[in-house]
């Protein structure tokens, strides 16, 4: 077996574990301070036994995996401290509800509504009313829900560890694709790199994406080790359901790739049965009413108001590009009590920049070592910009054009972590001018 599937078996394995360490350690009727305590230690224990399975199997040494554990407590620490300086300290001690915009707010509500329903009517599958109270990512909603269920409270801000826990995970799952395709010691530097990206970052939101990014990954690496076979087409059906876990217009990208492994490998006449029953897996979603644009895209729709209105003639698609890519733009508009959603809007700032450099040195390496790549490589490069024309599409939400992003970080070679964050520090620095100008420029218009 491929490491990198070593790695992903064990990863998904630790997710198992957590679940069962917040049903033994983290206390039902307690306060939320020590509930949420219990949660960060839960994830601790957990990503030692991740650490552990990945030192046996020489993925990682004991330096690295007490890197892996000290970005975990970092992320955890930084997440704390946004939401105190946001919120304040009230969240961790208050018996107040969740109450925060309505598509975390819905989400919030909708995990306890399917948690209380287990504790009342014994875990199980729940009947639709309960579940699909609206046509918003159905299955992330029943996952997230065990949160609830197995730690026996509905303490929102436990999310802080939980985000930071699946952050960590998704940075060694893309290392573990660098290992394949560069080898160890850029494997190490990707890593690095991966632990601290800003995706998430302000942990105390309450999302599905950073549990998303997990799903959508391990997707697009479980079809790139998929063969033109029967059992090739068993793990693209798989990969295919992770990346629904997340929106389910991503099932089409996983079909997308698919084809393009049986194109790649000359053999769409002997796969005709593999093909059918890929049309038959994409029929079955339509026949049990899952329209899947529909069902992927409506739930969350950008506010004008967090964005610059470009001020010329330009057409919708041009400018959800520059929304994608170039992030919430003027910066300082996170001072703004106006804007809404404000408070996380700087890590959606700083993922934009990160992912603009990721995509410049990818390209940059690629064009330079291009007789290195393979079709993996392409493969990959496909899947991300499958994931980038779909968020485009969807009103050009940073966090959904970048969700597939970093794993362009996978398929560099000679990847120099010093030089990553130098780009990177130069990127935020030019945005920070920008941002000034525009400030100024806006401030004297009319004087």
């Amino acid at each position: 077996m491929l490491v990198q599937n070593k790695v992903l078996l064990a990863i998904f394995s630790t997710v198992i574990i957590l679940f069962l360490f917040l049903y033994l350690f983290v206390p039902v009727s307690e306060s939320k301070i020590i509930t949420f305590i219990m949660t960060v230690l839960s994830g601790i224990l957990s990503l030692l036994v991740l650490c552990h399975v990945l030192v046996k199997i020489k993925f990682a040494s004991f330096r690295t995996s007490m890197i892996i554990i000290s970005a975990y407590i970092i992320r955890v620490i930084l997440g704390v401290f946004h939401y105190v300086c946001y919120f304040g300290v009230d969240g961790f001690y208050s018996k107040s509800d969740f109450n925060y915009l309505w598509d975390y707010q819905w989400l919030h509500e909708a995990m306890v509504t399917l948690s209380e329903y287990w504790n009342q009517s014994g875990f199980g599958i729940p009947p639709p009313e309960v579940v699909i109270s609206s046509t918003k990512y159905v299955l992330m909603t029943v996952y997230m829900s065990l949160y609830y269920y197995l730690s026996g409270n509905n303490h929102y801000l436990n999310i802080i560890a939980i985000n930071s826990f699946y952050a960590v995970l998704v940075a060694v799952l893309v290392s573990s694709v660098s290992m394949r395709l560069s080898g160890e010691s850029d494997s190490r530097g990707v890593l690095l790199i991966c632990l601290f990206q800003p995706f998430g970052l302000g942990s105390s939101i309450f999302w599905r994406d950073s549990i998303g990014q997990l799903f959508v990954i391990s997707g697009i690496i479980m079809i790139t080790s998929a063969k033109v076979s029967f059992k090739g087409i068993m793990i693209a059906i798989c990969s295919c359901f992770l990346m629904i876990m997340q929106r389910a217009v991503y099932v089409l990208h996983g079909i997308i790739m698919y084809l393009f492994i049986i194109l790649k490998r000359g053999k769409a006449i002997k796969s005709i049965n593999g093909l059918i029953v890929l049309i038959l897996f994409s029929a079955a979603i339509s026949i049990y009413g899952i329209d899947i644009f529909n069902l992927s895209f409506r739930g969350y729709i950008i506010e004008d108001s967090e964005f610059i209105s470009l001020g010329w003639s330009i057409t919708p698609i041009i400018e959800r590009i520059v929304k994608g890519f170039v992030g919430p733009f003027p910066w300082h508009q996170i001072f703004n009590y106006d804007v809404l959603g404000r408070e996380y809007l700087l890590f959606d700032m700083l993922q934009s920049s990160f992912c603009l450099v990721i995509i410049f040195m990818a390209f940059k390496n690629i064009y330079n070592k291009i007789e290195y790549i393979s079709g993996d490589h392409i493969l990959i490069i496909i899947a991300v910009i499958l994931f980038m024309v779909s968020g485009v599409i969807s009103f050009g939400h940073t966090p959904y054009v970048a969700v597939a992003t970093v794993t362009l970080l996978g398929v560099m070679r000679n990847i120099r972590v010093n030089r990553f964050f130098y780009y990177w520090s130069c990127t935020i620095m030019l945005y920070l001018c920008f941002s000034c100008m525009w400030y100024f420029i806006k401030k004297y218009e009319y004087v």
